[in-house]
C-alpha cells in the first residue's frame, strides 16, 4: 500500500509545481465491504489524512452520488457567510469546529464513536 508523498513532478507554465501522490479509494468494492478497500481507506485516513475517492464503477451507491452538489451547495454557503459568523463555530482548544489560516478555511467535524456502529457501512478494523 503506497503512502502519499511529495514530489516535484510536475512542469506548468515553466514553473515547478508539486503533487502529492494520493491513495485511490473505489466506492464500489469500499461499499460492498471489501475488507482490502476498506484497510486502504482507514490507512489513508490516519496518514496523511486525505485521499481520492474515486466514485466510477458498477452501481455506486445512490444516496451517495445523489447528495455530492448538496453537500458542495451547503459548504459554499457556509464558507460564503460572513467571517464573524464563522467565527461563533471557533473552538481554540478542540479539533471540531471552525478553522482559517492565512490561505484556506475548514471545518472540521467529529462523531461519537458510537454513531459509527449505526452506519450503513461499518469499517471494520
Amino acid at each position: 500500500m503506497s503512502r502519499s508523498t511529495f514530489a516535484t513532478a510536475a512542469v506548468v507554465d515553466g514553473k515547478n509545481i508539486d503533487v502529492a501522490n494520493l491513495e485511490t479509494i473505489h466506492l464500489v468494492p469500499l461499499a460492498a465491504q471489501d475488507p482490502t478497500e476498506t484497510k486502504k481507506l482507514l490507512e489513508a485516513a490516519k496518514y496523511p489524512g486525505f485521499f481520492y475517492l474515486d466514485l466510477q464503477g458498477d452501481a455506486p451507491p445512490p444516496q451517495v452520488v445523489t447528495d455530492i452538489p448538496k453537500v458542495y451547495n451547503s459548504s459554499k454557503k457556509y464558507f460564503g457567510q460572513h467571517h464573524d459568523l464563522k467565527m461563533k463555530d471557533y473552538r481554540e482548544d478542540q479539533e471540531p469546529g471552525y478553522k482559517k489560516s492565512d490561505c484556506d478555511e475548514t471545518f472540521e467535524v467529529m462523531r461519537p464513536p458510537q454513531s459509527f456502529r449505526s452506519h450503513k457501512y461499518v469499517l471494520a478494523q
